[in-house]
């Protein structure tokens, strides 16, 4: 791997892991979150969205930040998103990679859900609220 690119995600690898420990995360309510089918960036709640195309809906960290209020309204201290990597681009016979479970690239976040630098800042708007943030570690290379 380029050193451009273990880089690039070592902000998020150290925003990321500053979270609980085994013994603190079984404290916690976890509000479990597919990105792409939460919230949009634009908080937008009539964008077409047709789930049986199997396709991208719009959903983002940046859309999840937006809606932490009411996560956290509703008792929960600690979000579990689905996986941030990038993943198959494009459809396929079973759809799009909508879910994040398709990774092909774990130096890189989903471009779909945004930006390192947004899922770096939900992390660390999690953790000002003394909330935690769940997610599929970033491997370096």
């Amino acid at each position: 791997m380029a050193p451009s690119r273990s880089l690039f995600l070592l902000p998020l690898l150290f925003s990321l892991v500053s979270g609980a420990n085994k013994d603190q995360w079984r404290t916690r309510a976890i509000y479990q979150v597919m990105v792409d089918r939460f919230a949009r960036t634009d908080g937008s709640t009539t964008a077409p969205c047709n789930v049986t195309n199997r396709d991208y809906c719009g959903g983002t960290w940046q859309g999840i930040q937006n809606k932490l209020d009411y996560i956290q309204g509703m008792g929960f201290d600690a979000i579990w998103i689905s996986p941030m990597n990038a993943g198959i681009e494009g459809m396929t016979g079973d759809g799009a990679d909508y879910t994040g479970y398709w990774v092909t690239d774990f130096t890189q976040p989903n471009s779909h859900f945004g930006t390192s630098n947004d899922l770096i800042s939900l992390s660390n708007e999690l953790h000002k609220r003394g909330m935690v943030l769940l997610c599929r570690p970033v491997v370096l290379m």
